[in-house]
């Protein structure tokens, strides 16, 4: 039985990654208006994306060729595409990550399975859903963004750090001291937004891409002792870690936590004092909640 339902209750970036999941073969169809759409996976990566509305060899004009590919995986021997790009499929799956209304059905199977549209697009290498879903999110996230600089505030150590210019969708704190960031979870419990807290930052960049594959970009807080998620071994890790977030979404606030001045960073929205361990005491708590609450904007 194939699952089923309205593109409007899930984004297509999830239903890319869900069907990624799904086995060892499977196929999503989209229907939007009068459209179709076809996307093929084999071991969890995209092989084969088209639509009703493009001519055989997908988005290029009609009357163009290219030269014929081996049957595309995933489906019955003797049927063809065309080979491309992947800046080819990229693109048209981007376009279809923008569709919201219609409804889906995706069918899963450990054998091989009929191709039950055109021709479309055979990819040359099959692509992980989830750059695509990162990419989405990206394109998204600079549509938002606007030109308007704010004002600066002062933040906990006197430096001056700019107000962010949109409410994240939720803030991602990690840091190994599990007694900080337990205090910042419950300090930032009344801004409305999900706080999570992680002592380990590859489960905090794990959330951080759900959030972004939905086209949510979360705010990152992050101690100076963080490593980073995909290379461990960097030094200084918060820098490759606030860094890999603004590469993906550039409109993310980072905020960093230092108990001495850092070096500046393109990659920070902030800087903030952290009060030492030793001796810390619940105002200054407080005073460092209120100073990620004015440099995050989630002031009422």
């Amino acid at each position: 039985m194939p699952l089923v339902g309205e593109i409007a209750g899930i984004s297509l970036s999830e239903l890319l990654q869900v069907a990624a999941l799904s086995g060892e073969r499977s196929l999503l169809e989209i229907r939007s208006g009068a459209t179709t759409a076809w996307i093929g996976f084999e071991a969890g990566a995209i092989v084969r994306v088209a639509r009703s509305d493009r001519d055989p060899a997908g988005s290029k004009p009609a009357g163009a060729t290219r030269p014929a590919s081996p049957p595309a995986p995933g489906s019955e021997a003797g049927e063809s595409g065309e080979d491309t790009s992947l800046a080819d499929a990229e693109a048209e799956l981007l376009e279809l990550v923008g569709w919201s209304e219609g409804r889906f059905a995706l069918r899963c199977s450990s054998s091989p399975m009929a191709w039950p549209g055109p021709q479309g697009l055979v990819l040359p290498v099959p692509l992980r859903p989830e750059s695509i879903a990162l990419e989405a999110a990206r394109r998204a996230d600079e549509q938002r963004r606007t030109a308007t600089p704010a004002e600066p505030i002062r933040g906990g150590g006197g430096e001056a750090v700019p107000a962010a210019t949109q409410r994240p969708a939720a803030v991602i704190i990690v840091d190994p001291e599990l007694s900080l960031i337990e205090a910042l979870k419950q300090g930032l419990s009344g801004s409305g937004l999900r706080i999570h807290v992680f002592p380990r930052s590859e489960e905090a960049w794990f959330r951080i891409q759900q959030y972004l594959s939905r086209g949510a970009v979360p705010a990152l807080i992050l101690g100076a002792e963080v490593r980073d998620p995909v290379e461990p071994g960097y030094r200084p890790g918060w820098r490759r870690f606030a860094g890999r977030l603004r590469r993906i979404a550039p409109g993310a606030p980072v905020v960093l936590l230092s108990p001495e001045e850092a070096p500046a960073s393109p990659a920070l929205h902030a800087v903030v004092r952290r009060p030492p361990r030793l001796h810390r005491t619940s105002e200054q708590i407080s005073q460092l909640v209120g100073t990620i609450e004015r440099v995050l904007g989630l002031g009422a």
